[in-house]
Order: structure tokens, then C-alpha cells, then sequence
């Protein structure tokens, strides 16, 4: 991790920060306060308008845009300057978190680029005379650990860290693979040794996607005839994207199926020799998605494809 020295006074006290809860405007810089208003916008002719919600700051709008965006800090940076993280919302319901700077002062204000789309929960702040910088967390790839984002008064630097199992062990079996029963599959993937147990049946990339299918909305590890099982779905892709988890309590053996679309990948064995009840249940599964063939996949025939590799 990037070690900053502090050149001068870290403005980390709670007077200094905006809680996403506490982020209405006004609010009041050291320049003068940012305000919101309203601008009216019409097309061409004239015929319809709409009111758009716009901060105003020095009698000057700064943002005008149908939502304003979430306040999240206040810093003031130097003697000359205070900045404003803004966390932006596109809409629409698979997307989509972005940031922007806004740097104010005694001759306006300006923005900085839109930067780490996707992120979420920006946090452990460091602030020195020459950057400030804070670290953000990323869902997808999964084998993303964070990012850092360093913004320098000008633009914004993202580096990505990705996670680092190379000193962490295989999993084993018996008691490695039933404590997690009753968890959340999102802890599970949390752990090194876990990731390393179905690295042995898949790779990285295709362990991506099973990751995502299994770690937001998922079901709690339970036993079915001496397998721990978890299955969950690709946000906002019920039914075109779903994922099954499966570790032999006795041997710790992983099985995974990946649902994608109209085709099933299967890893850690092929088809016809995935033990019996997992096959039922993930075939069980598979056909009460399929109740809806209009809905999910138009009036064709659907036959599965078993390959070994997600894409």
C-alpha cells in the first residue's frame, strides 16, 4: 500500500466531512456558499420544458442536470483552495456510480474529470500538500481487491489492486469446508484458500463471472447428501445469468455450474459425471427459470451446450 507523508494538517475531523446522509446545499466553502437552483430547459421549438436541478456558486451554475449528485467530503486544501467530492448516479437499474472533484475558489470554481465508474464506498482519506487521495471498492472484475484514486488539483490517478492469493493454501476438506455452512457465499469468496480450491477446476476469468453469479444475490450455504451447495444469480440478469457452487464435505472437491444465456458451463467435471444430486438440483433449478421461454428466450427450442470456459 502507498505510504503518504502528511506535509501538513490531515482534515479528516468531522466539521471537514459531509456524510452522504448530511449532504443537502447550501453549503458553505470558504469562498463563498454552493447553492442549489433551478434552470428550465426547452427543446428547439419551444413546445416542452422541463426544470432541471442546478448548483449555483459565485451567481454562476455549476451543474445543472435532471438530479443533483451526492456531497460526500468537504476539504479545504491548502490556503487558496477547497475541493468537493461528488459521487455521480446515471440511473437506469444496472448502473452506475461515477466521482467528480469540484475545486473551488476566489476565481470560480471547475471540475475535475468523471473517474472510477462502477465504484462504490469511498473511504480511509489521506490528504497532504501535494494529493489527496482514498481508497474505493470495485465488484466486478471480482478479483479486484480496491482501487486508489489520487487526484492532484488537475486529474485524477486510478490503480487497480487486484487480490494476491499466491501465499494463500488450497482449502481442504471436513471441517475447512463445513464451517461455512449457514454463510453468505460472499464471505466465502473473501477468502484466499477458497478462490485457490476452484482455481484447481477453473480459470481466472471464468471464475470472474461465477464469482459475480454467486456473491450478491445468492443463498446461505446448506448440505444436500453430503455436498455444501450455494447457487445465485448475475445482478440484474435473473434468469439469463445464474451460478452454482458445490464442495464435497468429505473431500473438499469443488464443482461449479455457470448458466449463461441458453448454454450451462460445467467445471470440474463433464456432464455426465457430475455426481447425481447435483446434477438434479441444478437441473431443477435450471428448468424453473425456463418456465418462461417467451420471456427469456423467445419461442426456439433451448439446447444446452456444455463447454468449459464462461464467456
Amino acid at each position: 500500500m502507498r505510504i503518504h507523508l502528511l506535509i501538513f494538517v490531515l482534515f479528516l475531523l468531522p466539521n471537514f466531512a459531509l456524510s452522504h446522509e448530511n449532504n443537502s446545499l447550501p453549503i458553505e466553502t470558504r469562498f463563498g456558499p454552493l447553492e442549489e437552483g433551478v434552470e428550465v430547459s426547452c427543446d428547439r421549438q419551444g413546445d416542452v420544458c422541463i426544470d432541471l436541478q442546478s448548483m449555483i456558486f459565485q451567481n454562476e451554475s455549476v451543474w445543472s442536470q435532471s438530479i443533483l449528485p451526492n456531497i460526500l467530503r468537504l476539504i479545504e486544501w491548502g490556503p487558496d483552495k477547497d475541493i468537493l467530492l461528488f459521487e455521480l448516479w446515471s440511473g437506469g437499474a444496472s448502473c452506475c456510480t461515477s466521482y467528480r472533484f469540484l475545486t473551488v475558489g476566489a476565481d470560480g470554481s471547475h471540475f475535475s474529470e468523471e473517474f472510477a465508474k462502477h465504484a462504490l464506498n469511498p473511504k480511509e482519506f489521506v490528504v497532504n500538500e501535494a494529493e489527496i487521495s482514498f481508497r474505493l471498492e470495485r465488484d466486478y472484475p471480482a478479483n479486484i481487491d480496491h482501487l486508489l484514486a489520487t487526484f492532484d488539483g488537475d486529474s485524477v490517478e486510478i490503480e487497480t489492486i487486484y487480490e494476491d492469493d499466491t501465499d494463500s493454501e488450497i482449502a481442504g476438506a471436513g471441517d475447512d469446508v463445513s464451517r461455512w455452512l449457514g454463510d453468505h457465499p460472499s464471505s466465502f469468496w473473501e477468502d484466499g484458500a477458497e478462490r485457490n480450491r476452484f482455481r484447481q477446476i477453473i480459470g481466472d476469468y471464468a471464475l470472474n463471472c461465477l464469482r459475480t453469479s454467486t456473491s450478491g444475490i445468492a443463498s446461505n450455504f446448506e448440505l444436500k447428501e453430503g455436498y455444501m451447495v450455494s447457487s445465485g444469480m448475475w445482478p440484474h440478469q435473473g434468469g439469463s445469468r445464474h451460478g452454482y457452487i458445490a464442495v464435497e464435505v468429505e473431500t473438499g472437491r469443488p464443482f461449479a455450474v455457470q448458466m449463461w444465456g441458453d448454454r450451462q458451463y460445467y467445471f470440474g467435471a463433464i456432464r455426465d459425471a457430475f455426481p447425481d444430486v447435483l446434477q438434479n438440483w441444478i437441473q431443477q433449478d435450471v428448468l424453473r427459470l425456463r418456465t418462461r421461454p417467451v420471456q427469456l428466450f423467445g419461442d426456439r427450442k433451448v439446447e444446452p451446450e456444455y463447454i468449459n470456459f464462461c464467456s
